[in-house]
């Protein structure tokens, strides 16, 4: 994979860069500072999903449509690299886990003047799965809910004791997957009540996903810490606590406040730095 060259970047003002899945909400923040700092920004997004707010933004100088990442891998890695050449883009900015996936290893179909921001490969075993990460995670020092790691769906009920030292109800979660023909499957979560319904949604996943964590769920509220970091050291550093979650049991936030908890942030570090 290229390297960034950041002296090229200082040279080279204003960039052309093209970030993908405009749609999101991360690529709207990105569309907003890399436009603020005076670069051109051309926002890209499936056409299935309409024109977003993104495409609205003053700092948005252009759009395009590519095809949906979670459904066509292969045809939205050419549309990229043949975008990319067509059009002189320094940098690709994929937003999404999809659209990452899709590019992992596009870095040399592209042309040397272009940049792909994309983690390094062993960043991205970790980053892209939960079953990584939560190991990751153990092996730092986080402290993590009881977990039972399921990687072996012709022999599961090796894992019938450790499932029932967990207490119910708790969840299973899955990571998203690639499944061969094109589609980048996201990943499912299920909560589960009883060692029945264990052995049934192992046996509904076994045929779509290769490996699974099932968690005990822990009461309270959900946080977040974010660090931009440079060969392991934090630049910068942010942390919210959440009001809302979709769903409200847990999952991904639609109401935040920030916070200064520095116990998470360090907690955080140790995390990247492992």
């Amino acid at each position: 994979m290229k390297k960034n060259n950041l002296a090229a970047y200082e040279m080279k003002q204003p960039l052309r860069i093209l970030i993908t899945q405009a749609q999101e909400l991360a690529s709207l923040g990105a569309i907003r500072s890399l436009g603020a700092a005076g670069h051109h920004v051309i926002g890209a997004y499936p056409e299935y999903v309409g024109k977003p707010a993104a495409a609205y933004s003053r700092y948005c100088d252009e759009t395009a449509l590519h095809p949906d990442p979670w459904a066509h891998q292969e045809a939205f890695r050419e549309f990229i690299i043949g975008f990319v050449k067509t059009n002189n883009i320094d940098v690709v900015l994929p937003s999404c886990e999809a659209s990452i996936h899709a590019l992992i290893d596009s870095a040399e179909s592209l042309p040397a003047t272009c940049s792909l921001l994309i983690p390094n490969q062993v960043s991205l075993r970790y980053s892209l799965s939960k079953f990584e990460a939560t190991k990751v995670a153990i092996s730092a020092g986080v402290t993590v809910p009881k977990t039972v790691f399921i990687d072996d769906f012709k022999n599961y009920t090796k894992y019938q004791k450790d499932i029932e030292d967990l207490r119910y109800p708790f969840i299973i979660k899955a990571d998203n997957v690639s499944s061969g023909n094109g589609l980048y499957l996201k990943g499912s979560i299920a909560k589960v009540s009883n060692y029945a319904e264990f052995t049934a949604i192992l046996d509904e996943f076994s045929t779509t996903h290769e490996r699974l964590i099932a968690q005990e769920t822990i009461p309270g509220y959900g946080v977040g810490a974010f660090l931009l970091m440079n060969k392991g050291r934090a630049l910068m550093k942010f942390a919210h606590q959440r009001i809302r979650e979709v769903p409200w049991s847990g999952g991904w936030s639609s109401f935040r406040k920030s916070m200064n908890d520095q116990k998470l942030i360090a907690r955080s570090e140790d995390f990247l730095k492992y």
